[in-house]
């Protein structure tokens, strides 16, 4: 029932967006022919932004998933609209009108779709109370699937995923194999982790936003910059204002996976020192080595105060990258 409600919000999404634009427009015109008063000019402009913010903020919402092709199929509508306008008006005004709908359409999708990842559940809990759902077994399984939004996400989720030697599993898509607890169709992944253990993950890709930041049953998972803790590099290292907020996105993020680092390293840091740990090694690799595996591993093992043997920061060094 899910797939079929999805399908059919594809195929409405940009029909319903022009149909709402549109009934704006004559409802904006039947006001202004009342009032001639009014400057041509302006009100065009004005007219032609709220159509497009209206076309391009109702297509994106109405589409159930994968907003970003829904914003530029707006936006690709938005296009049509303002150049069978231009053709119609081919002056100044007339191409400034056009503009004016490309780029408020732009900004109406982009809103929405900005506006529901905000409100995404950013800590891992479902978008619709499990409850609801006849959810049983074990994270990744048939009956208890991985959430995400589209095929990046799965990647995206299998890419964090660590196994008993911090190494990131080899995995490839199996296909398809039928509906889910959740109505939506699952993809299947073959899972093979750096001792040869296989095993399969299941996911449902059709959660909007969503982000599982717990791990399958067997992993770990590094979740560095995802969820609410978004880590942006500094475009200008110099710039003090720019340290200062990747540093404290920095440490945020290196917060959620502090525990985790303690485990690898068996217990023999504190969780605030293996966050310590995270913020000097996830810096070195931001901002100053790169994936250089052998400059990293040596810094770590250089600041005295960390205390790590080379052992140990080599273990660091495969729990963030994998």
């Amino acid at each position: 029932m899910e797939l079929i409600k999805n399908t059919a919000r594809w195929i409405l999404f940009l029909p319903l967006a022009f149909m709402a634009s549109w009934l704006v427009t004559r409802i904006y015109l039947s006001i202004w022919s009342l009032d001639t008063g009014r400057n041509v000019v302006i009100s065009a402009l004005f007219l032609h932004g709220v159509s497009g913010f209206i076309l391009g903020a109702v297509g994106t919402l109405v589409a159930p998933n994968r907003r970003k092709i829904a914003v530029f199929g707006c936006i690709g509508l938005s296009c049509l609209v303002a150049v069978t306008y231009f053709a119609r008006y081919s002056d100044f005004w007339g191409g400034a009108s056009a503009l004016v709908q490309i780029a408020a359409c732009a900004w109406g999708a982009i809103t929405v779709q900005e506006q529901e990842w905000l409100e995404s559940p950013a800590s891992g809990a479902p978008r619709n109370a499990m409850a609801n759902h006849n959810v049983s077994g074990p994270l990744g399984s048939k009956t208890n699937p991985v959430r995400c939004e589209d095929p990046s996400g799965e990647k995206e989720y299998l890419s964090n995923l660590r196994d008993n030697q911090a190494q990131s599993p080899e995995f490839t898509r199996a296909g398809s194999v039928g509906t889910g607890p959740y109505g939506n169709l699952l993809d299947c992944y073959r899972v093979r982790t750096s001792d040869g253990t296989e095993r399969e993950v299941y996911f449902d890709m059709y959660h909007r936003g969503h982000l599982e930041l717990k791990p399958i049953e067997g992993f770990r998972i590094a979740n560095f910059g995802r969820g609410r803790y978004r880590v942006a590099p500094p475009k200008d290292p110099s710039n003090l204002k720019q340290l200062q907020k990747f540093g404290a996105e920095l440490s945020a993020a290196c917060a959620v996976d502090a525990p985790t680092l303690r485990e690898y390293l068996g217990n023999a840091f504190s969780v605030d020192q293996c966050h310590s740990i995270l913020v000097f090694a996830l810096s070195l690799i931001y901002t100053s080595y790169g994936d250089d595996r052998a400059k990293v591993s040596d810094a770590l093992v250089r600041n005295r105060e960390l205390a790590l043997e080379r052992q140990q920061a080599e273990i660091v060094y495969d729990y963030i990258m994998g």
